[in-house]
C-alpha cells in the first residue's frame, strides 16, 4: 500500500512546489461537540437574554477558524480574528492555559515552537515534534479539488480531573490523567508537503481534514503561491520553557486564583 501511494505522489508531484519561493495558505475551520456544555448549562427557566449570552459564548469556545501558513520545510498556525452569527468581532480570549498565539513546525529540524500569553505574560514553548505513527489507508474521498487518502493514528491526549478534597471543602486539586484516542486524518498527495494543523505532521502529504473524536478540523480554502506571503517563522517572546515547564506555571497560578476565591474575606 505505501508503495502504490508513493507512485501516486510522484505522478501528482506538481512542479509549483519545486519553486524557490513557494508558499501556500490554509484556512480551517474547528469545530467541536457543545452538547454537554450545552446540557450543564443552559437551563429551560432561564432569562432569554442569559440563554442568548451563553448561545454566544458556545459559539466562540466551540467554533473557531485558523490559517496555516507553510513552505516546504515549515509553517505557523494561528487563530483569525472572525465575525460571528451574533455580529461579535471576535480576538481570542485567555483560557486556563493561556492564549495560543501562534505555533510553528519545523519539519526539517522536528521542532515545535509555541507562542502563548498567559495573564499578561509571554512564554515560548519549544518541544521536539511529536512521533505520529501513522496507518496509511487505501479509503479516499475528495475534499474540496483534491483527492484525500485516509491515516489514522493512536494519540495520547492530556485530561485534568478536578476532585474534591472533603464534604466539609470547598477546595479541589487537579490531577492528570492520559488518554488515548484514535485520530484520522485526510492528507492531499497533491501537495506534498508534510505539514497540517495544530502540531500534526508527518504524511506524504498536506493534511486537510484531522478528526480526534471530540472536534473535527478541516479545510475550507486553500490559495497556492498567495500574491501576499506571510513571514514563516517562530515567533520568540517572553520566557522560553518546555511544555512541561509551562504546565507546571499554569498549575500554580490558577491554583493561587482558586485560594484568593475560596479565602474568605
Amino acid at each position: 500500500m505505501k508503495n502504490t501511494i508513493a507512485v501516486i505522489i510522484a505522478l501528482l508531484f506538481p512542479t509549483i512546489i519545486l519553486a524557490q519561493n513557494f508558499q501556500g495558505k490554509v484556512t480551517y475551520e474547528w469545530k467541536a461537540s457543545s452538547e454537554e456544555f450545552r446540557n450543564n448549562t443552559i437551563q429551560p427557566d432561564m432569562p432569554p437574554e442569559m440563554k442568548k449570552f451563553l448561545e454566544r459564548k458556545m459559539e466562540l469556545i466551540f467554533h473557531k477558524i485558523y490559517a496555516l501558513d507553510f513552505d516546504k520545510s515549515t509553517s505557523i498556525y494561528k487563530e483569525e480574528r472572525i465575525m460571528t452569527a451574533t455580529g461579535d468581532d471576535f480576538v481570542p480570549n485567555i483560557s486556563d492555559n493561556g492564549v495560543n498565539i501562534a505555533s510553528f513546525k519545523d519539519v526539517k529540524a522536528k521542532e515545535l515552537i509555541v507562542q502563548k500569553e498567559f495573564y499578561g505574560k509571554d512564554f515560548t514553548i519549544k518541544e521536539p515534534l511529536e512521533n505520529f505513527n501513522w496507518k496509511l489507508e487505501s479509503e479516499t474521498k475528495k475534499i474540496g479539488e483534491y483527492l484525500c487518502y485516509k491515516a489514522t493514528a493512536i494519540v495520547p491526549f492530556k485530561k485534568l480531573i478536578y476532585e474534591d478534597e472533603g464534604a466539609q471543602s470547598t477546595n479541589f486539586f487537579v490531577k492528570e490523567k492520559i488518554t488515548e484516542r484514535t485520530v484520522t486524518a485526510w492528507y492531499a498527495p497533491e501537495i506534498p508537503v508534510s505539514q497540517g494543523p495544530e502540531n500534526y505532521w508527518g504524511l506524504p502529504g498536506l493534511i486537510l481534514e484531522i478528526n480526534d473524536g471530540n472536534a473535527v478540523t478541516l479545510c475550507t480554502k486553500i490559495v497556492m503561491n498567495p500574491k501576499e506571503k506571510s513571514p514563516i517563522k517562530p515567533l520568540i517572546k517572553g520566557k522560553i520553557v518546555s511544555q512541561k515547564e509551562y504546565d507546571a506555571i499554569v498549575f500554580k497560578k490558577n491554583d493561587e486564583l482558586q485560594e484568593t476565591e475560596t479565602t474568605p474575606d
